[in-house]
C-alpha cells in the first residue's frame, strides 16, 4: 500500500512541477515532454500494484 501511494504521488509531483516549475528546473527543461513520460509512468506502476493489492 505505501508503495502504490508512493509512486502515485510522486507521479502527480513530477507532472505538477514540469507543469509549473520546468523552465526553472536545469533537468526538466532539457527532457521537454519525457517529463510527462516518467510522470504518468508512476501513475501506470500506482495503478498496476493496485490491482494486486489484497
Amino acid at each position: 500500500m505505501p508503495t502504490m501511494l508512493g509512486f502515485f504521488v510522486l507521479g502527480i509531483l513530477w507532472i505538477a512541477v514540469y507543469y509549473i516549475a520546468g523552465q526553472h528546473v536545469p533537468y526538466m527543461q532539457d527532457w521537454h515532454n519525457w517529463n510527462l513520460l516518467i510522470g504518468f509512468s508512476g501513475i501506470i506502476v500506482a495503478v498496476v500494484l493496485s490491482t494486486r493489492w489484497h
